[in-house]
C-alpha cells in the first residue's frame, strides 16, 4: 500500500475525539459504487437493479423501509383506482410515473442515489506583502510570488459531514471527519472525497451508537458549503476546475453537471483509481432567505447552534488549534454539519413537494419547479392526471423536432444524427418578447436626497406579499392573439391588469406631482422624472393617467387574455396554505415563503 507522506488526518466521532493523527487513508480498492442508472435499469439493459439489501446490511433498517414502501404503493393503487372510476373511460391509461415524482415509488427507488457532503476549511490569512516591495519586482517575479506559499493563505484543515439520505430525506447513515495538512500543503478534490468515502466504509467503532454498515455508496455527490468561493480555492487543483464553475450572485456552484468539474477520480494510494464519482456543487448561501443568510442563522433554524469563537482566535486559528484542539475540532466540524443538514432539509422538501429529489441551485429555482409541477397536476385538472403539456400552453411554448450530430467514438466509428425535441416560444410571443421585456422595470425603490440623513426615526414601508399578489392578478394570455393597437387613445381606457405594453411620451409638468410614476432607464439605474419617454406597462399608464399626466401613445402591443382564468392565483394560494401549516420562524415556513416570493 502506498501512502502520502505530507498529509495527515484525524477522524471525529462526536462527542469523543480521536486525538492521534493518522496518515490519510485513501485506499479505495474496497469502495463499491453504484449509480442512478443501476437503480432503475432500462428495458434494453441486462443489468439487475440495485436493491436496498445491496446497499446496507442492517436488517432492521431494511425491514423498516420495506414496510414504508408497501404502505406507499398501496396508497398509489387506491389513488389510481379512484381516478379510473372518476374518468369512466373505456380505454383508460394508468397514471404514468417517472423519477421526478417521488409520490409514485417503485420497488427500487427506495435506494438512496445521492450522497450529501457538507464541507468547510479553516485557514490562516497571510500578512499582506508590502506594496513598496511588490512594486520593485519584475513581472516574472510577481507571477512567481503569486503562486508561492508566501502569497497564499495557509490551510489548516478540511472538515466534512456526510449524509446518505433516502428519498424522503431520512438518514440511512451519517459520518464526519477532519483532514489536517502540513504547513504549505493542500488537498485535491480527489484526495478529499476519497478520504470521505473510505471513512464511510470503515467498520464500527466502540463509541458509535447509530452505526450502519454500507456495502455500496452512490457515485453522485452533492458537495455543499456556505459561501463556497471562500473555501474552494483551498483545493490544490482549484486552478484546473475554476473555469467550469458558475458564478451565481457572487457564489460558486455548478448549475448543471459540467463534465470537466463533475467527474472526479478516487485516489488509490498516490495514483488515480478507475473509480469515479460525480460532483454537483451547491451553496447554502443561495438557498436562504435574503435576510437570514449567515451560517449562524441557518444553524438557528436547524436548532443546531453555530459554536462561538473568541474574536482573536478567528484571526489566528492555528494558535487556537495548538491551544485547544478539541474545541477547534468541535467548532470546525459544526460548520460542515450545518451546511449538510440544511441541504438535507431542502432535499427532503423537494421530495415532499413532488419534485425531483435533489438540491436545486437556488430557492427561486425550486419555486419555478414547484409551479410547473402544480400546473402539470392541478391546474384545470380535477383528477390530477399528470399533463406535461399544460405549462407550455400557459407559457406560450411549443415543441419542435430537430436533429443533432453525434461525433464518432470508440463504440461508433462513424458519426450519426439523432433526433431531439426542442422547446421554443410561439412565433407571436417570440417576435414581441424584446419590447415587452423593456417595459418591465421591477419594484420601485428610490432615494429622495443625497448625503447622510438626519438623526431620528426612519420608516421603510413595505407591502406584504407584494410580488405574489401582483403575480396572482396576471390573466392567462391568448398567445395566438398578440397585435399592435392602432387606436392612439387606447391609453385612456386600458385597465391595469391588461396585458398591454406601451411606448409613450409623458408629461407631469402641467399638473405637478410629488412622485411621478413612469420610470426611465439610465446608466445609473431607474429614475422617475416629470417628463420624458418610456417603455412601460398598462399598470403604470393607469397610475399616471389618474395623476393627470399628459400622455402621447407612440406604440402599443397587446395580448388578449381571459381575465376569468389567472394561472398564478391558485398556485400562490396553494403556497400560502402550505406555508401556514408550519410555525412562525420555522425552516419549512421560511422555505415556502421564499419560494412564493
Amino acid at each position: 500500500m502506498s501512502k502520502t507522506t505530507s498529509i495527515s488526518t484525524v477522524y471525529i466521532d462526536p462527542p469523543q475525539f480521536t486525538t492521534n493523527p493518522r496518515k490519510l487513508d485513501i485506499r479505495v480498492d474496497d469502495v463499491a459504487l453504484y449509480g442512478a442508472r443501476d437503480v432503475r435499469p432500462t428495458k434494453k439493459s441486462k443489468r439487475k437493479p440495485i436493491r436496498l439489501e445491496d446497499v446496507v446490511e442492517d436488517l432492521a433498517l431494511i425491514k423498516k423501509f420495506k414496510k414504508l414502501e408497501v404502505e406507499v404503493e398501496t396508497k398509489i393503487i387506491e389513488k389510481e383506482s379512484e381516478v379510473k372510476k372518476e374518468l369512466d373511460m373505456e380505454a383508460y391509461n394508468p397514471i404514468k410515473t417517472d423519477d421526478e415524482d417521488p409520490s409514485h415509488i417503485q420497488s427500487d427507488t427506495i435506494v438512496p442515489t445521492r450522497l450529501i457532503v457538507g464541507f468547510d476549511t479553516e485557514y490562516v490569512t497571510k500578512a499582506p506583502i508590502a506594496s513598496n516591495r511588490f512594486k520593485t519586482l519584475s513581472k516574472e517575479e510577481k507571477n512567481a510570488l503569486k503562486g508561492s506559499d508566501e502569497f497564499r493563505n495557509e490551510v489548516l484543515s478540511y472538515q466534512y459531514y456526510a449524509i446518505l439520505p433516502d428519498y424522503e430525506g431520512k438518514i440511512f447513515k451519517k459520518w464526519s471527519g477532519i483532514l489536517y495538512v502540513e504547513p504549505g500543503q493542500r488537498l485535491s478534490r480527489s484526495q478529499f472525497i476519497s478520504a470521505v468515502y473510505m471513512r464511510g466504509f470503515e467498520p464500527k467503532r466502540t463509541n458509535e451508537k447509530d452505526y450502519v454498515k454500507i456495502k455500496r455508496l452512490p457515485r453522485s455527490v452533492i458537495l455543499v458549503g456556505h459561501f463556497t468561493k471562500v473555501d474552494l480555492p483551498a483545493f490544490s487543483d482549484f486552478k484546473d476546475f475554476k473555469h467550469t464553475l458558475d458564478n451565481v450572485r457572487k457564489s460558486m456552484i455548478t448549475v448543471i453537471h459540467d463534465p470537466t468539474f463533475a467527474a472526479c477520480p478516487l485516489i488509490n494510494g498516490t495514483t488515480n483509481s478507475k473509480k469515479k464519482i460525480y460532483f454537483l456543487l451547491r451553496d447554502t448561501f443561495l438557498l436562504t432567505s435574503s435576510v437570514e443568510q449567515s451560517l449562524a442563522s441557518l444553524g438557528k433554524l436547524l436548532k443546531l447552534r453555530k459554536l462561538p469563537v473568541n474574536p482573536d482566535d478567528y484571526k489566528r486559528m492555528d494558535l487556537f488549534l495548538k491551544r485547544d484542539r478539541t474545541s477547534y475540532e468541535t467548532y470546525a466540524i459544526r460548520d460542515a454539519e450545518i451546511a449538510a443538514k440544511y441541504a438535507l432539509t431542502i432535499y427532503a422538501n423537494q421530495g415532499a413537494m413532488g419534485l425531483r429529489r435533489d438540491v436545486p441551485p437556488t430557492l427561486s429555482g425550486m419555486g419555478v419547479g414547484l409551479l410547473l409541477n402544480y400546473w402539470m397536476k392541478k391546474y384545470h385538472n380535477p383528477n390530477e392526471v399528470r399533463n406535461p403539456e399544460m405549462p407550455r400552453l400557459i407559457l406560450g411554448q411549443k415543441v419542435l423536432r430537430d436533429t443533432t450530430y453525434v461525433k464518432p467514438s470508440k463504440n461508433n466509428k462513424t458519426g450519426y444524427t439523432r433526433s431531439k425535441k426542442v422547446i421554443v416560444d410561439e412565433d407571436l410571443k417570440h417576435w414581441n418578447t424584446d419590447f415587452t421585456v423593456d417595459c418591465y422595470h421591477g419594484g420601485r425603490n428610490e432615494q429622495y436626497f443625497f448625503g447622510a440623513g438626519d438623526v431620528g426615526h426612519w420608516f421603510d414601508y413595505d407591502l406584504r406579499s407584494a410580488y405574489p399578489t401582483a403575480m396572482s392578478l396576471i390573466p392567462r394570455p391568448n398567445w395566438q392573439s398578440i397585435f399592435e393597437v392602432k387606436d392612439l387613445n387606447y391609453w385612456k381606457t386600458c385597465d391595469p391588469d391588461d396585458l398591454s405594453f406601451f411606448y409613450v411620451d409623458f408629461d407631469f409638468t402641467k399638473k405637478p406631482v410629488r412622485f411621478p410614476v413612469i420610470p426611465i432607464r439610465t446608466q445609473y439605474g431607474l429614475i422617475y422624472p416629470l417628463k420624458g419617454r418610456s417603455c412601460c406597462t398598462a399598470a403604470e399608464i393607469v397610475a399616471a393617467r389618474n395623476l393627470g399626466a399628459e400622455i402621447t401613445q407612440i406604440r402599443c402591443v397587446k395580448a388578449e387574455a381571459d381575465k376569468n382564468d389567472r394561472p398564478f392565483k391558485d398556485f400562490i394560494l396553494f403556497c400560502i396554505k402550505n406555508r401556514n401549516q408550519y410555525p412562525k420562524n420555522s425552516l419549512r415556513r421560511l422555505i415556502w415563503k421564499e419560494m412564493t416570493n
